[in-house]
């Protein structure tokens, strides 16, 4: 895998959950590994805008939803009429830019997150769905893309377990070997710890590999109680071209 720093990626935006973390780590990949710059937070500071400097076409829109947690209180429908809502009053056309969902796996309703996974397949263009998009999920939180990047190791059930094993280690900085390393332990545990094959040519579609990918670590944690540490955030680097297969 290769970086990419050239690559025109035009309007994209991030919905995420959690209001540091998941945040931060977005803003320091593409601060500190592509160049973008954070021009603007609103007041509220659950928008923030990234431009690039050299690259007046692409920006990057971080938005932290306030709404609770996918839950069967709060359906699919609910959620994204509330995410539609939220991207018209910032002003911000859907249906012009790649937008990517990251949540966490663990503390999410699995039939909401299994209908989302088939709904939201692609991140410019879903013919089965009023709003587009790619869900990514983290397995079991967005920490999981510091332990790919680390290659490290650790059997964990819950969130707060990986959370507090990052904090203890002081993990959260990031550069380009770290994301190369991530990318490629992200690679090899689809591929060799969850039988999982994919191409490029599957960010088309993303719907069958993705819930391949959540059935199998369902799957692992039945079994052991514990979570491959995995983060498909990844999936967004690749998918916006900024991280390259080799030829």
């Amino acid at each position: 895998m290769i970086i990419n720093n050239d690559k025109r990626i035009g309007n994209v935006i991030f919905i995420v959950e959690g209001k540091k973390t998941e945040s931060k780590i977005i803003r320091d990949v593409f601060n500190k590994i592509f160049g973008f710059t954070v021009y603007q937070n609103n007041k509220k500071e659950d928008l923030i805008n990234l431009k690039k400097e050299k690259d007046k076409y692409s920006k990057i829109f971080i938005i932290i939803n306030e709404k609770p947690q996918l839950s069967t209180e709060l359906n699919e429908t609910m959620y994204i009429e509330n995410i539609f809502q939220k991207l018209v009053s910032y002003n911000l056309n859907p249906y012009e830019s790649a937008i990517y969902y990251i949540f966490d796996r663990d503390y999410n309703d699995i039939n909401v997150i299994n209908t989302l996974i088939n709904k939201l397949s692609n991140s410019r263009e879903n013919d089965n769905f009023d709003l587009h998009g790619l869900l990514l999920l983290s397995y079991p939180c967005i920490e999981s893309f510091y332990m790919n990047c680390r290659k490290d190791h650790i059997d964990v059930s819950k969130s707060a377990q990986l959370k507090s094993y990052v904090r203890q280690r002081r993990y959260k900085n990031i550069n380009k070997e770290l994301l190369l390393n991530g990318i490629n332990e992200f690679m090899r545990i689809i591929d060799e710890e969850l039988g999982i094959h994919f191409s490029i040519n599957d960010l088309d579609s993303f719907q069958k590999v993705n819930l391949s990918i959540f059935e199998q670590n369902e799957t692992y944690f039945n079994e052991t109680n514990c979570f491959k540490i995995l983060s498909l955030f990844f999936m967004s680097l690749i998918d916006l071209g900024l991280i390259e297969f080799n030829e």
